[in-house]
């Protein structure tokens, strides 16, 4: 039996995101191939489908019981499992389309550049000894398990107290951000404990897609210097272990409260944001056409920052603003500052949502 529910754990948070990425990754990326680039966009289409799916579902409990938690998971999965399959059919038919054959390593791999890779993984070892072994003071944790399993277990989704146990009003305000639930919904296909699945599965992969955005980043920063992409991620690795100067740094987060929508938010949304807007200035500094698929995944990116958090979408906003207006200003391209405003909309509309539900 446990078997059985961890090869289920393996293909909801490692194959099906995968397999879901491929399409996505080979359109944005045609020419570096980044390290992990599927795993990544697939969990942000994931997440993205999640939320768009979740939320309406946890406001209409309310008007219809049918609408439980068994219902969004059935629903989720179903089309997660056909949209996979879709994938799947169209790789095997199209698949020279993606061009996958990487034609060069992402690394220059000289004795210096061995050892510091080497080091690298010492320190990420490290960390996940850390994440799976220590145990940290975090009074979120005691909500955000808690609501999860209140989930998985009742049915219901934020209409009981997490605290408590007792029966309450919902709670709109953590409604909206409904991270949690996704948590609740790989612990219910898989079979596995709710805390099991959130302090010991899904922070694994969570810390592997951070250092995968980490990697990438470095290949586009250093693509005349590729063998100081090792050294990158060392030093990266290094201002992590060191970075508890705060409660509330990306740091302390990413060790402290890994699978909570603040870090994910914090370690995975903003950091693949960067990863995309560097991309875009390349391209647009190059004068290249920038691709749709790009303009895609900073929509939906914009809707799974607020799935993280109900401040993921004011802060996403920022940064799009901020990054389209200065591109166009320096590349007098103003269509680019239009775009990005149009790829806020999934992050102004639950922000209007949000705005709406809080007079009720």
């Amino acid at each position: 039996m446990i078997v059985l529910q961890i090869l289920s754990l393996i293909f909801w948070i490692w194959v099906l995101p995968v397999v879901l990425g491929l399409i996505p990754a080979g359109l944005i990326d045609k020419e570096r191939k980044l390290l992990g680039l599927p795993l990544i966009c697939g969990y942000i289409l994931q997440w993205f489908v999640f939320h768009i799916l979740a939320v309406p579902v946890i406001l209409l409990q309310e008007i219809n019981p049918i609408f439980d938690f068994t219902f969004l998971a059935w629903i989720y999965g179903t089309i997660l499992v056909l949209v996979g399959a879709l994938v799947i059919l169209f790789y095997v038919k199209k698949r020279e389309l993606l061009n996958w054959r990487r034609t060069e390593s992402p690394f220059v791999w000289g004795r210096t550049s061995k050892i510091f890779f080497a080091l690298f993984w010492v320190v990420f070892a490290i960390q996940i000894l850390g994440i799976l072994f220590l145990a940290f003071a975090d009074g979120d944790d005691a909500y955000y398990v808690a609501v999860a399993t209140i989930a998985e277990k009742s049915d219901t989704m934020y209409r009981i107290q997490a605290y408590t146990g007792g029966a309450g009003t919902m709670d709109l305000r953590h409604a909206l951000a409904p991270m949690p639930m996704w948590i609740a919904f790989v612990s219910r296909v898989s079979g596995i404990h709710v805390a099991t699945v959130a302090h010991v599965a899904v922070p694994i992969v969570l810390l592997l897609i951070t250092y995968g955005l980490y990697a990438s980043i470095g290949q586009i920063l250093c693509k005349d210097k590729r063998e100081m992409v090792p050294l990158f991620l060392f030093i990266s690795s290094l201002l992590v272990v060191f970075g508890n100067y705060s409660m509330k740094t990306a740091e302390t987060f990413l060790i402290t409260r890994t699978a909570q929508g603040k870090s994910i938010l914090g370690n995975v949304v903003f950091p693949f944001a960067i990863l995309l807007v560097l991309m875009l200035i390349d391209r647009v500094a190059r004068k290249d056409d920038t691709g749709v698929m790009l303009w895609c995944m900073l929509i939906m990116l914009s809707g799974v920052a607020c799935l993280c958090s109900a401040l993921g979408g004011v802060l996403i906003i920022a940064l799009y603003g901020v990054v389209g207006f200065y591109t166009s200003l320096c590349y007098k391209r103003w269509n680019i500052l239009n775009r990005m405003i149009s790829c806020c909309l999934p992050a102004l509309l639950s922000i209007a949502l949000y705005l709406f539900v809080q007079k009720f």
